[in-house]
């Protein structure tokens, strides 16, 4: 499988990076991890879990021995960590994450594998491993889903964004894709009346006209981007972008959302975490932990 969990999600320690590590390590574990994904690289799992004081084989001996959700990995880090966490710390590593360059190898490498032109806009290293990541699994696994057994959660986050740089969009882009062959998770609505329907308005785009041709066509997310762009009346306003960026990176759970995921996931909410992206975000990782270890 095509590791869907992207850099920029962060759980409650609020490093990014490290949900993707547990997802990747996790799936190598069950021996479903895509061949071209190393569990642990030396580059951005390595870096974190340095930063920590923590080997890479500790982790990686962890995770395959014990199999542990999300939550529970968050924990041993915290417990193993030689160098604790701190908020300086942990901004410094998330300006990285979203701000860090490909070296022109890299850069050129996976430009020609995706069949794109290379372009000053391109540039960006989150950028090129979302739409390197969302195009191997639309190549490899997006074609077998109807044969997958049990409903499909989408783990293209929230924050994600790809070239428009436009959050949420890909994922309601995946949505309506595993919703089209009939593998969406229920608990998970295709392009509902939130964050989806939002995303599309700010782009000016009709919803109906949108999901019609995601469901019709099934595109890879370079070919929706295409479409979008294609549309005479489609918005990209930087500014209104941005504006709803960070609406999305400051967004907070109200009290019934709140309850529910603790609900699921068995915890008491203390009222210490209300982000709207870290409960998504644990949310959706305890939804995939679950449906991978059901019949393991």
């Amino acid at each position: 499988m095509v590791p869907l969990i992207g850099s920029l999600c962060y759980g409650p320690l609020g490093y990014c990076q490290m949900p993707r590590t547990w997802w990747k390590t996790l799936l190598h574990a069950h021996d479903l991890l895509d061949p071209d994904y190393p569990a642990c690289t030396d580059g951005l799992d390595h870096w974190w879990l340095d930063g920590f004081g923590i080997k890479d084989e500790e982790m990686l001996e962890y995770v395959t021995s014990e199999k542990p959700n999300y939550l529970t990995f968050e924990k041993w880090v915290s417990e193993t960590a030689r160098r604790k966490p701190n908020p300086v710390g942990r901004d410094s590593w998330n300006t990285l994450i979203e701000t860090r360059i490909h070296r022109p190898s890299k850069f050129y490498s996976i430009t020609k594998d995706l069949g794109m032109e290379p372009a000053i806009d391109l540039k960006s290293a989150v950028v090129l491993n979302h739409l390197e990541d969302w195009h191997y699994f639309y190549e490899r696994d997006f074609p077998g889903t109807q044969s997958q057994t049990g409903p499909v959660i989408p783990l293209i986050s929230t924050m994600d964004y790809g070239r428009l740089g436009v959050c949420q969009l890909p994922r309601t882009w995946l949505k309506v894709l595993l919703e089209a062959k009939g593998k969406l998770h229920p608990d998970y609505p295709a392009c509902g009346d939130g964050l989806d329907a939002k995303v599309l308005k700010l782009l000016n785009l009709d919803r109906d006209r949108t999901v019609s041709y995601l469901k019709s066509e099934l595109p890879s997310y370079n070919e929706f981007e295409t479409w979008i762009l294609s549309q005479p009346e489609v918005s990209r306003n930087r500014d209104d972008i941005q504006e709803w960026n960070n609406y999305l990176r400051n967004l907070e759970h109200v009290n019934k959302r709140r309850e529910f995921i603790f609900q699921y996931m068995g915890l008491t909410d203390d009222g210490t975490i209300t982000s709207a992206m870290v409960l998504n975000t644990i949310e959706d990782c305890e939804y995939a932990y679950r449906a991978l270890t059901a019949n393991r």
